[in-house]
């Protein structure tokens, strides 16, 4: 039964040319590429945009639907040439209202964080290792989706913040008063 669901995946694939989006499961990798693989093991990426160690890519060998609407712009991310993240522009709010829908059955009610400075709306899911966000800009045409692998990207956001955030030493005033009371709660049994 597995062979015969595999055969008819590469058919599919093969007639359509495209890959469908809402038909993958996330948590190995995204349509699949592995996560954490070299981006100069892939076939077909080209390199669009670099940021120190994070490199973006494309790939024109691969198209994507979701939902019957095809994309045409999706970012690969690589953090140290290890493959962490995929980002979706969407144009159709039709297409990112059904993502919406199929995301929340599957994987439950997300999180939500709004933003009124730049009017942004973030819904946010997680799979296994896998963090999954939507987000929609109100009054304009930009919505995406992202997939983060959790265990690149969060060392790549704590590189980040360390890097423009050096540790601060602070230093505190303890006057007699205050030294008393830290050593009265330090001695409570």
């Amino acid at each position: 039964m597995k062979i015969f669901s595999y055969i008819a995946i590469i058919i599919l694939f093969s007639i359509t040319g495209a890959v469908n989006l809402c038909a993958a499961d996330f948590k190995d990798g995204f349509l699949g590429t592995a996560w954490g693989t070299p981006a100069e093991q892939l076939q077909g990426f080209t390199k669009v945009a670099e940021d120190q160690d994070v490199s973006y890519y494309m790939n024109s060998e691969k198209q994507l639907k979701v939902f019957d609407a095809l994309v045409s712009y999706v970012v690969y991310g690589f953090y140290k040439q290890q493959f962490f993240a995929v980002f979706i522009n969407m144009d159709s709010i039709v297409a990112f209202s059904k993502v919406k829908k199929y995301i929340n059955d599957k994987y439950g009610p997300p999180d939500i964080a709004m933003d009124t400075k730049r009017n942004l709306k973030t819904y946010a899911w997680k799979q296994d290792k896998v963090k999954i966000k939507l987000k929609s800009y109100d009054n304009e045409n930009n919505m995406k989706l992202s997939f983060y692998y959790a265990p690149i990207s969060r060392t790549l956001n704590e590189e980040r913040v360390e890097a423009y955030h050096p540790k601060k030493k602070f230093k505190f005033k303890v006057d007699e008063r205050n030294l008393r009371n830290a050593e009265e709660l330090f001695n409570f049994q």
